[in-house]
């Protein structure tokens, strides 16, 4: 059952060294494993301030940098990749590192599909020759459409970082609020699968594409 995992959006460091990072998303909470398959590991941590759990995924894949951030920003992309994607659209392009883009979520019935414009920056690390793209949600970019929940909260990030063996380690965090009608208890039964899921998805696409 995949009802929550939204993302979006679509990662780095061993387990140990994961649980021990704060440095962005600071929090009084410690990460937990909740998932560990196919060299992929998904863990959760309370939030303070929200009843919802943010969710972190630690996973591996051979490859380059440049291939990972073309296919992150190639949001026409998403629906092929992204757990529960429906539809995603680029609506402005500030600069190479800077876009806004619109996407639909797809939930089953009884629930409202959700929605949100997410803007994209990205930032090169010149130590490691990495590269973070963050990501936050803008609830009022343009007006909510009927029928479908704006989310009023998502925010996160994608990591890439050069590995031994031409791997890149890919750290992917996010909290996401799925809006009305959702107890945070509820929400957090089935915050897991979706996001081990599109960082699964982002691994086998990668391949094929290259």
């Amino acid at each position: 059952m995949k009802i929550y995992s939204l993302i979006l959006m679509v990662l780095f460091l061993n387990g140990d060294r994961v649980l021990q990072d704060t440095k962005d998303f600071q929090s009084e909470f410690e990460w937990e494993l909740k998932k560990e398959k196919n060299n992929i590991k998904v863990y959760i941590r309370e939030s303070a301030g929200s009843s919802i759990n943010e969710v972190r995924v630690v996973a591996s894949v051979k490859t380059s940098i440049e291939e990972l951030v073309e296919v992150v920003y190639d949001i026409d992309s998403y629906p092929e990749w992204v757990s529960n994607m429906k539809s995603a659209e680029i609506l402005e392009t500030v600069s190479k590192r800077e876009i806004y883009y619109y996407f639909e979520a797809e939930v089953p019935w009884p629930f409202s599909n959700r929605d949100d414009v997410m803007r994209f920056t990205m930032e090169e690390n010149s130590k490691t020759g990495g590269v973070t793209i963050n990501f936050t949600g803008n609830p009022d970019y343009i007006p909510e459409k009927k029928k479908i929940v704006r989310l009023r909260k998502n925010e996160g990030h994608w990591k890439f970082t050069p590995m031994e063996n031409e791997e890149i380690e890919i750290d992917y965090q996010f909290l996401t609020d799925p809006g009305k009608g959702n107890p945070g208890w509820l929400v957090n039964m089935f915050i897991v699968d979706g996001p081990y899921e599109t960082v699964e998805n982002l691994k086998e696409y990668v391949n094929t594409e290259k």
